[in-house]
């Protein structure tokens, strides 16, 4: 992805270039701004603000085809020239919500396929919407490339506040307790108002952060390109701790019974304690780690650019079993039931056994598969680089 440093100011319309740096405000549209926003109902990338990836569906453990697909717009980002999809899918009241390459957030009904509404962007510049969004209370929050945090509302996409953060926003944000967090390209974590969009705190990690953060126990953790996972105070934003690997941390953690599971570029999947950041555990895979883990049933199950989804006993890091793909594994895997599912590079999308490691089925599409799919009782969504998202059934 070619990265443009460009962010708009919340005070007028006009684009700043690279090296002017964001207000750290909020803007109120004219919509509901001062809805309150609570924990009930969150839909969020990895399904729920720990990221564990594991979700209590049926599933579909049986593939009949296409249900629906959605081309999303006919807009191609004028930056790159191309309509990817790297914003993985949120389903919230029979409702999908996607962001997409061209700038665009999209509902889509869930059933039918058809899309709701739209919203775009920044005006003055493409700003792609690589940020997986998440919906609260009727809210939906999603991070664009023009630099800002947007509130929505969920039934007509109307803008209730934006967010001017000092850097693009790809981190996908998690809602708790009223709070929304997430980082941008200029290494900034922040804690937002999620009623107002005022600040509630920053943190400098120091490097791009890509990675979206997983807020658990009193903790926020997140992955930064300066090589570090990085725990803050939830209330406070003051560093807890920080563990060093040897390359970039673009993984999601995933919090789970008191360790935080990632995955680094170095090649490793590490299993940290979340209280202490001391490291329990790492398996090496042949290639940099940029997908990001799903826990279920003490499995942790994680792509790498090997090619391959691994499955890893979650106390140990002994290998269970590997399963190979045509190309790098970037999507984040969903685990429901019996069912472990996810995209590759080979631009087909996966289900595969739990237990066993062997395919149950798979599904071909135009070009690489880097999102992680929302999966439901009886139908899988996700996004597709060729600018889709499917439904399958």
């Amino acid at each position: 992805m070619k990265k443009i440093f460009l962010q708009a100011t919340v005070f007028t319309a006009a684009v700043l270039l690279n090296g002017c740096i964001g207000t750290g405000l909020q803007t109120t549209f004219k919509g509901d701004a001062g809805r309150t926003v609570t924990n009930s109902g969150v839909a969020t990338y990895r399904n729920g603000a720990a990221r564990a990836g594991f979700v209590k569906t049926a599933g579909l453990a049986k593939m009949n085809g296409l249900k629906w697909s959605f081309k999303a717009g006919s807009l191609f980002n004028k930056v790159t020239g191309t309509m990817w999809i790297y914003s993985s899918p949120v389903v919230a009241g029979g409702i999908v919500y996607i962001g997409s390459g061209g700038g665009k957030l999209y509902a889509i009904g869930a059933d039918s396929g058809e899309l709701k509404w739209s919203f775009k962007s920044s005006l003055y510049y493409s700003g792609w919407i690589n940020s997986s969004p998440a919906v609260a209370d009727g809210v939906v929050f999603v991070g664009a490339g023009d630099g800002f945090l947007y509130a929505l509302d969920a039934k007509t996409g109307e803008g209730l506040w934006k967010f001017t953060a000092k850097g693009e926003v790809a981190s996908s944000p998690a809602v708790v307790d009223g709070v929304v967090y997430f980082g941008d390209y200029l290494g900034m974590l922040y804690a937002v108002d999620a009623k107002t969009g005022k600040t509630k705190w920053e943190h400098d990690a120091g490097q791009t952060i890509f990675s979206s953060p997983a807020v658990a126990e009193g903790l926020v953790i997140v992955g930064a390109r300066d090589k570090a996972l990085h725990a803050v105070d939830a209330a406070t934003g003051k560093e807890k701790w920080k563990f060093q690997t040897g390359k970039d941390v673009d993984s999601t953690p995933a919090i789970v019974d008191g360790t935080v599971y990632f995955g680094s570029g170095d090649g490793h999947v590490y299993a940290l304690n979340a209280a202490t950041g001391q490291e329990k555990w790492k398996y090496k895979t042949m290639h940099g780690v940029y997908s990001s883990p799903a826990v279920a049933d003490s499995v942790v199950y994680c792509g790498s650019w090997d090619g391959k989804m691994y499955a890893l006993d979650a106390a140990t890091g002994k290998l269970a079993w590997e399963f190979k793909t045509g190309y790098r594994v970037d999507s984040a895997p969903v685990v429901a039931g019996p069912v472990v599912y996810f995209g590759s590079g080979d631009s087909h999308f996966y289900a595969v056994d739990t237990k066993t490691g062997k395919e149950l089925w798979k599904f071909k599409t135009n070009k690489e598969v880097r999102t992680s799919p929302a999966v439901l009782d009886g139908m899988v969504i996700f996004g597709g680089e060729d600018g889709n998202v499917y439904a399958l059934n």
